[in-house]
């Protein structure tokens, strides 16, 4: 395998690896919302899969259940970067062998196809699906549909959450929420930043990480000839061992951090999508229903997103690759068997400069991009900000039409807004509303 075809097979197995892990998690979203909401703990429509559990410990959407779906997650991408291998033959690729036969390279760098973390990966995706499968045969589902309108109008016909009157204008995190609350309409809401206060340290965990990556590429021990291009990418810096498993487990602790962040950027791209959503029942168009399976809902952030993801990864995968060297060993090591060269192999993981700049450099732009969808995501209009909060959207929707309007429905001393499958017309801007 040349390092051209490497190129072409990393990147295809990184893309089937990311569509495959999201046609498995959009699911396995969807089966964890509805046991939250089982327990009366649904909040809002877009969840994290691996840091909220729900049942026992021992459920398939328990506490461990949850850990080794994270697990098998952070593997798949760690063993996929040992599928390829860089097989170095070391300064000598011209050596003696038996029968005082010269057996000569043309190259001293070759790529070499390992099965055995093709082997890995397949189990760890295997893993995750069943786990999944496990949930689907463990719950009943209302609906599969991942749009926030369709999950809040079935939370509320099965009982799940009950409307609340008088709080048609109150934002997802108003106060006293069983009550009715009567206000005047205002442009200030709450963020994303509010929806979970972890999702504030993406951008800093973000340009942190992207940081770390650049670190990864200076050393003490590097050569000042190192290649920063080229068929081999020489490293600059590498650390030996002598167990293979040793080595996927810091490709795995290296990718821990990776998964994680972009899992959260997931997260954030969802509950942003879940407010567009709501939002477009203020629109003169209205909200019209669109396909959406599974949690699985295209829009221009999810298709950057997991460009992103398919773009880091590959580029991190490459730069903290996996190399095996075969080094000739003259001496007293022949015998009557004219065997004259023995070959030392090493194993090594090696950080690899070109590619651990470009990926700092991706992840930490990604991070400051991540900020400025955030604060396209704050509303400035009247419309209370939901971002997929359940019980707000049961609280704001009166009207369950398939095509909805929101806006001013009822005049008088005290108005109220709601929704219709017919346009309304604005709020008025000093009047009270519940």
């Amino acid at each position: 395998m040349t390092s051209t075809q490497r190129t072409i097979f990393s990147i295809c197995i990184t893309t089937i690896l990311t569509v495959v892990n999201s046609f498995i998690s959009g699911p396995r979203a969807t089966l964890l919302k509805w046991a939250l909401a089982r327990e009366g703990r649904l909040e809002f429509n877009s969840s994290s899969n691996f840091f909220i559990t729900a049942g026992g410990p021992f459920s398939s959407t328990g506490i461990l259940a949850t850990s080794v779906y994270a697990a098998a997650t952070v593997f798949t991408f760690a063993s996929a970067a040992f599928i390829t291998v860089t097989f170095d033959l070391g300064d000598n690729i011209d050596f003696e062998g038996a029968d005082n036969r010269h057996l000569l390279f043309s190259d001293r760098y070759y790529v070499i196809f390992h099965y055995v973390p093709l082997i890995v990966t397949g189990l760890c995706v295997s893993l995750q699906a069943l786990i999944t499968l496990a949930s689907y045969r463990a719950y009943t589902v209302p609906t599969w549909s991942g749009q926030p309108f369709d999950v809040a109008a079935a939370a509320f016909a099965n009982g799940i959450v009950s409307r609340t009157e008088g709080r048609c204008l109150a934002d997802f995190n108003a106060a006293s929420p069983g009550a009715a609350l009567p206000m005047l309409p205002s442009r200030k809401h709450p963020g994303l930043s509010d929806v979970r206060p972890a999702l504030r340290l993406i951008a800093p965990a973000g340009i942190l990480l992207g940081t770390f990556i650049f670190a990864l590429t200076f050393s003490s021990t590097l050569d000042p000839n190192h290649a920063w291009t080229g068929p081999t990418n020489i490293a600059a810096a590498s650390i030996s061992f002598t167990n293979s498993g040793l080595a996927l487990a810091l490709l795995a602790a290296f990718q821990a951090p990776l998964t994680i962040l972009f899992h959260a950027l997931d997260i954030a791209e969802a509950v942003i999508e879940d407010e567009q959503v709501w939002r477009r029942a203020a629109r003169a168009k209205g909200y019209h229903p669109k396909a959406g399976l599974a949690g699985l809902r295209p829009s221009g952030r999810a298709i950057l997103v997991f460009g992103s993801k398919v773009g880091t990864q590959w580029l991190y995968s490459n730069g903290i690759a996996f190399v095996v060297g075969a080094f000739p060993v003259r001496g007293p090591l022949s015998g009557s068997n004219g065997i004259h060269t023995v070959w030392r192999i090493g194993q090594a993981v090696t950080f690899v400069a070109w590619y651990l700049y470009a990926a700092g450099g991706y992840l930490t732009v990604m991070s400051v991009m991540y900020r400025f969808m955030g604060y396209l995501g704050n509303s400035r209009t009247f419309q209370p900000a939901t971002f997929g909060h359940i019980q707000t959207l049961v609280n704001a929707i009166d009207d369950w039409s398939e095509v909805m309007y929101w806006g001013h429905k009822v005049g008088g001393d005290v108005c109220h807004a709601g929704t219709s499958p017919h346009p309304l017309r604005p709020l008025q801007p000093k009047s009270i509303y519940m």
